[in-house]
């Protein structure tokens, strides 16, 4: 029993490693979706992080401001990709995870809203979400996500896939929480306390 906790244990570590340090990142968005201007704010901070970042591909953003970094479609997209950013519709999440199984993300970070907070209909969007997902070995971050901030280490790249600006500073401290309206003013509090972070996570719903 405690080897085949020890190697679970060893398992989630990997799936929580390869979500928060990823040296590729994909993100999906549609400018009718609700939350495509969070999704191309992330990839804007994604690309500004400071040190080395993450190579950042881009799916349903044309006018994305580096012209090497859309795609067509996810088909078009090179693979392996460790991290997948979703900013489309609720009811489109599910079919993205399931295009995007060949890329093998490691975790799947969504922005979008309209999930279980909204009633059955969104729940049903919900376990969609988290069937496609776990079907892939990917851990979910959100549905509703601020995103989270991982400062590199030992050669490893800074990683802004969050809506926070400025990049908090460096340091030995790591938050977690829930809901965006507290990541705000948990990034403001640390910032007027000049605490710095190696990690921050929100982990929305």
């Amino acid at each position: 029993t405690l080897l085949a906790s020890s190697a679970a244990s060893d398992v989630y570590k990997r799936q929580v490693l390869g979500l928060l340090t990823p040296s590729s990142v994909l993100v999906v968005t549609d400018p009718a979706a609700p939350d495509h201007a969070a999704a191309c704010a992330v990839v804007r901070h994604l690309v500004e992080a400071p040190g080395h970042v993450p190579v950042v591909h881009v799916v349903g953003w044309p006018d994305a401001p580096d012209p090497a970094l859309p795609y067509p479609g996810v088909r078009d997209v090179p693979g392996p990709v460790d991290l997948l950013v979703l900013g489309v519709a609720a009811q489109r999440c599910a079919e993205v995870v399931r295009a995007c199984a060949r890329l093998r993300p490691h975790g799947v970070l969504v922005l979008s809203t309209g999930f279980a907070e909204t009633g059955p209909e969104g729940r049903e969007h919900q376990r969609a979400l988290l069937r496609a997902a776990h079907a892939t070995g990917a851990r979910v971050l959100g549905p509703g996500s601020y995103g989270f901030v991982r400062h590199g280490a030992d050669g490893a790249p800074t990683v802004n896939a969050s809506l926070a600006t400025p990049v908090p500073a460096r340091g030995r401290l790591g938050l977690f929480c829930q809901s965006a309206p507290m990541a705000v003013g948990l990034l403001a509090s640390a910032g007027r306390r000049g605490l710095g972070l190696s990690t921050f996570v929100s982990s929305g719903h």
